[in-house]
């Protein structure tokens, strides 16, 4: 049924089991929504940057990492449902974050690895984890970027499944568990700021994180798929597949 598992289909799972049916059972894409196409492209942004200071030991300019960002903004902004956001609007916030990001972030943080692919053997999963680390720096730490509209409470890279995942794989490929986990928020508010939530892994929380995603792979292949209308997405304007939910269920 599937060839690997990731910790966004785990996540999409646990959130719906139903939405993970339309997307990844019936193959069903919905149009991305705008806050998806504005984080994508700041993603780019920043890849672009962190990719240039790992060959050259400096960062591009910041207009060409805007230059970057433009292009990836405007590849998907026609296909997005930007609801009652402004897409103009949201890339000037895209810009504006990507500035303050260059002028305090980016030269603090040396990269060792940027967007490196990991494919991770899980007992009882049967396929691998496939993800991609956003960065690894010289001094051991996992840095995970996210664009958001409101500032993340204190505590929430503690327990985050995408940090598990890539400590997991990071152990994998290194052999030693990294030096700690962090969270980059770019925060799309009336003043643009840049929250780091950090945390670390243990032992524990890589097995942890491994029993969950051999449970979800097993309901996988069982067939349980089911709507969550306690889900926060639950909505005919959070969820794309409402309509077909409907239908189905």
């Amino acid at each position: 049924m599937f060839d690997y598992i990731s910790v966004t289909q785990i996540k999409m799972y646990l959130r719906c089991p139903a939405q993970y049916y339309f997307r990844y059972v019936l193959g069903l894409k919905v149009p991305p929504a705008g806050a998806l196409v504005l984080g994508r492209a700041v993603h780019a942004g920043l890849e672009h940057y962190f990719a240039g200071k790992l060959h050259t030991g400096e960062g591009p300019p910041v207009n060409r990492v805007l230059d970057v960002f433009d292009a990836a903004f405007e590849a998907e902004r026609p296909e997005a449902d930007w609801g009652e956001d402004d897409p103009g609007r949201a890339k000037d916030d895209g810009a504006a974050l990507l500035r303050l990001h260059h002028a305090e972030v980016g030269p603090r943080l040396v990269p060792a690895a940027v967007e490196r692919r990991v494919e991770v053997p899980l007992p009882g999963v049967g396929v691998p984890l496939l993800g991609f680390i956003d960065l690894e720096t010289a001094d051991g730490l996992i840095v995970d970027h996210k664009t958001v509209s409101r500032t993340p409470p204190e505590e929430k890279a503690q327990g985050d499944l995408q940090l598990s995942a890539y400590a997991l794989a990071y152990r994998y490929a290194h052999g030693k568990l990294p030096a700690g986990v962090r969270l980059d928020f770019l925060v799309r508010n009336k003043t643009p700021k840049i929250v780091t939530r950090a945390a670390s892994r243990a032992e524990a929380d890589l097995e942890r994180f491994k029993r969950l995603a051999a449970r979800v792979a097993a309901a996988i292949r069982a067939g349980i798929y089911y709507p969550n209308p306690d889900n926060f997405m639950c909505s005919p304007v959070g969820c794309g597949y409402w309509e077909e939910c409907h239908r189905e269920f």
